[in-house]
């Protein structure tokens, strides 16, 4: 997996995250960061057609990514 450039999107810290979230925050698809997380054999939890993204395997098994809401979150609580 490649660095995470600048998100298009803050995603903010939480403990699950969309995959609809997650590509709007990536500037990608839906079904790219799903071949992603697949990819990487990230655990996710499947709620109807919807796919969910536990912060713990980001962390875990995305490192850019998490790299990037890591980021975010310090820059955030810098402004405020």
């Amino acid at each position: 997996m490649r660095p995470v450039g600048r998100s298009k999107r803050p995603l903010g810290l939480k403990p699950l995250y969309s995959t609809v979230e997650l590509a709007r925050a990536l500037g990608i698809s839906q079904h790219r960061v799903e071949r992603l997380v697949k990819a990487h054999d990230v655990f996710v939890y499947r709620i109807g057609a919807s796919v969910f993204v536990p912060l713990s395997e980001i962390e875990e098994k995305l490192q850019p990514l998490w790299d990037s809401i890591v980021t975010d979150e310090r820059n955030r609580k810098k402004v405020d």
